[in-house]
């Protein structure tokens, strides 16, 4: 006999009889099984959600410690957490963390761009402000799937930066990015609000704001001080490494998620490119 990894209750066979969880073995994490449980349990609301998400932002890595040491019921699923995140950020964060600008900002992320939609629209005989208009309608469409390439991709990178491993299955790294991009979400859904906020009260209080433009220095900031705290944490949860090694690997990770969301972005303007 022994233990279940989600109550602890001793048993034989291949389920609890307590909690109905399978036994569990790290292995047995196979991507398929993860993506069909998870949306399964997508179609009726789990409140598992409101329990989880104070543990997503003021625990950084327990939601991935607890999964991937097989205390799996007692939570939400990683990707039934983010399907449901993504519906509210789709709603109120957008705008936060992807260029507001659409089309007029598509060079900063994909060089000559803008050149070409204008070319495009010469060679399609239409006027700029219509190819301007059905960019940003594509655009807009396109942008809510982009978390959707970036968490495996993500996942893959930080699984090579950890290759040296034992046990350094991919989904593993695929339950990190997935808790990881959820507590993104949220951030995004909620502190450049607050900062917009304060933004606006030192305004009316010395007729000065301390911004006048959140695209560029001020966006970095936010974002650097929501990644990397909740990095190093989440990392020294997860992977249990010396503070030293976990600090080297925060810089790298931080990098890489600057990285992701560029890139993504950038395909998903190249993407409405092709597509407008």
């Amino acid at each position: 006999m022994e233990p279940c990894k989600n109550c602890g209750s001793s048993f034989d066979g291949k389920y609890c009889p307590v909690c109905g969880q399978k036994k569990f073995e790290l292995p047995d994490l196979a991507v398929k099984k993860y993506f069909t449980s998870a949306f399964k349990d997508f179609t009726h609301f789990d409140f598992k959600l409101l329990k989880d998400i104070p543990a997503l932002l003021f625990k950084p890595g327990y939601l991935t410690s607890e999964y991937i040491s097989g205390r799996i019921n007692r939570h939400i699923k990683p990707i039934t957490m983010f399907l449901w995140l993504n519906v509210l950020f789709f709603l109120i964060g957008y705008t936060k963390v992807l260029p507001q600008a659409k089309f007029m900002a598509a060079n900063a992320y994909w060089r000559g761009l803008k050149q070409k939609g204008y070319a495009k629209a010469a060679t399609e005989n239409i006027s700029t402000a219509v190819y301007i208009e059905k960019f940003d309608h594509h655009f807009t469409s396109y942008e809510k799937y982009m978390f959707f390439v970036i968490i495996p991709v993500f996942a893959f990178l930080v699984f090579l930066l950890y290759s040296y491993q034992k046990e350094n299955y991919y989904v593993k790294h695929f339950v990190y990015s997935t808790h990881f991009w959820c507590y993104f979400l949220i951030y995004f859904s909620i502190v450049p609000d607050l900062a917009g906020l304060l933004n606006d009260f030192i305004h009316w209080l010395t007729g000065t704001p301390l911004y006048t433009q959140y695209d560029g220095m001020v966006f970095s900031i936010i974002l650097l001080a929501g990644i990397v705290p909740y990095t190093f944490f989440a990392l020294r949860k997860v992977f249990n490494e010396r503070i030293l090694f976990t600090l080297i690997k925060t810089v790298i990770v931080a990098y890489l998620v600057i990285q992701a969301r560029f890139w993504g972005i950038s395909f998903t303007y190249y993407l409405t490119y092709l597509t407008t």
